[in-house]
């Protein structure tokens, strides 16, 4: 029997072992699964949306955000658009506060419609103005066009009358 192994068999056992070491690495780290990332939207069964049956202005509150309530336990009182309820806190009615908040408003966009008609006066001011001098500015290219074109033709004149005589005094 031969002492020694052989280099390309001691390589061969070498490589074995050393993807072997790798593939029980990979194992371990639990990622050789298929993947995929998605999305969604885990919903939490014991918290819901809560809307009144009809408009108008939340009086009491008798729930706080977060507490356990019961089924058809009264969450909020709301007074009808044509109530005039008090606010409970400065004691003022609701419907004079809104209206005094809409006349508010209303003000508010009555001078902003201003400043916009001053600030499209002043665009339609500078357009013209813009304008206008572009207008200058082609009747001065227009003008130096002119003028070049006499010169050219002066020039060209010139030269020949300067070729004429230069050949009559040969």
């Amino acid at each position: 029997m031969p002492d020694k192994i052989p280099p390309g068999y001691a390589g061969l056992c070498l490589s074995i072992t050393f993807f072997t070491v790798i593939f029980i690495l990979i194992l371990t780290q639990g990622r050789y699964g298929k993947q995929e990332m998605v999305k969604g939207l885990i919903r939490n069964e014991s918290f819901f949306r809560v809307a009144a049956d009809r408009m108008g202005n939340v009086l009491d509150i008798y729930a706080e955000e977060g507490q356990a309530v019961k089924k058809g336990a009264p969450l909020f009182r709301i007074a009808l658009p044509w109530q005039d309820a008090t606010d409970q806190h400065n004691g003022t009615s609701m419907t004079k506060e809104s209206i005094s908040r809409l006349r508010q408003t209303q003000s508010e966009l009555q001078r902003e419609g201003l400043s916009l008609e001053k600030e499209l006066a002043d665009l339609i001011k500078q357009k013209t103005a813009f304008f206008s001098s572009i207008d200058q500015n082609i009747s001065k290219i227009d003008g130096i066009e002119k003028d070049y074109l006499l010169k050219k033709k002066s020039w060209l004149l010139s030269l020949r009358i300067m070729k004429n005589c230069c050949f009559q005094n040969r």
